[in-house]
């Protein structure tokens, strides 16, 4: 199984360098939790999964969308291994931040 991520930044990018520093860091953490949490999963007629990956305007907790997961148990126990990292946000804030720059 293969997992693509869409990155989304809400609002500009920070003028604190070690503060970017920490973002990316929290981003590249979270992809590759995620990756490995999908490598349990062997579902043939699920290929690839796309996610979309939110970098806040404020604080440094990386997030990601749930809503592309559309097997219900694979969903669920993804919600369940990354309870704190789950967007909680509206999807329109998602689409007007689309075309922000991410680093």
């Amino acid at each position: 199984m293969d997992v693509h991520f869409d990155i989304v930044r809400i609002g500009e990018i920070r003028k604190n360098f070690l503060a970017e520093k920490l973002l990316k860091q929290n981003l590249i953490s979270l992809k590759d939790n995620i990756v490995r949490f999908f490598k349990e999963y062997t579902d043939k007629d699920l290929k690839v999964i796309h996610l979309i990956v939110i970098i806040p305007g404020k604080g440094y907790v990386v997030s990601v969308d749930a809503e592309n997961i559309k097997d219900s148990l694979m969903k669920i126990d993804f919600i369940n291994a990354f309870s704190n990292f789950i967007y909680k946000g509206r999807s329109s804030t998602i689409d007007q931040n689309m075309h922000n720059r991410v680093f």
